[in-house]
């Protein structure tokens, strides 16, 4: 039930609270129920299902002070290439599209973290994560929406480029927080972080 949902979830992040977290890079709202990446993280291939658990998690994380992160905008339940591997080609449907502007119709301001993956009927080999069109598709509906990179050495993203050449084109299709994973270490994040600098200047 959704009492006993938010009972739980509310133990968690207080959990998380109380260790010092203020962002989780969840709710995952990307719709399906058989996807071979996404596997058990997948809630269920029902619109209304995925966003009434994600505005629980929404609401339930804010009122013990953490800051939820919507991913992976446009909805990569469909991809089946893994974007920590490859670029996967997809046309999100209207459904999985729709479960975005739901949860910012009601939360506007959230931090929506974008995925790896291209639109196929536009922009095969761009992910949207590095598409200025594809950010705007968002930004332009929702101005109050903060947009998070995935992590950004995976290879849906980085291909055959630098971590500081990925970071940038990252930066100028309009992400705000820039996220990189395990493998890369801070002194290689330093590297970027120099990198940046000299551009912004």
């Amino acid at each position: 039930s959704q009492v006993e949902r938010r009972a739980l979830l509310e133990i968690s992040l207080q959990e998380l609270r109380a260790v010092g977290v203020t962002m989780v890079l969840a709710p995952m709202v990307d719709l399906g129920e058989k996807n071979q990446v996404l596997g058990t993280r997948l809630c269920s291939d029902d619109p209304e299902v995925v966003v009434a658990a994600a505005s629980d998690y929404i609401q339930v994380a804010r009122a013990v002070g953490i800051e939820p992160v919507l991913k992976h905008y446009p909805g990569i339940g469909s991809a089946e290439l893994d974007t920590h591997e490859a670029l996967p080609a997809i046309d999100p449907s209207l459904e999985e599209v729709a479960v975005f502007s739901d949860l910012l119709d009601e939360f506007p301001d959230l931090v929506v973290m974008v995925g790896h993956v291209a639109i196929a009927s536009r922009d095969p080999d761009l992910p949207c994560s590095l598409s200025s069109k594809c950010i705007a598709a968002l930004t332009d509906s929702y101005p109050n929406v903060r947009i998070m990179s995935d992590a950004l050495e995976m290879g849906g993203a980085k291909q055959d480029k630098t971590l500081s050449e990925t970071a940038q084109l990252a930066l100028e299709a309009g992400n705000e927080y820039l996220l990189f994973g395990s493998p890369v270490t801070m002194e290689e994040i330093s590297v970027v972080l120099e990198d940046l600098t000299g551009l912004l200047q």
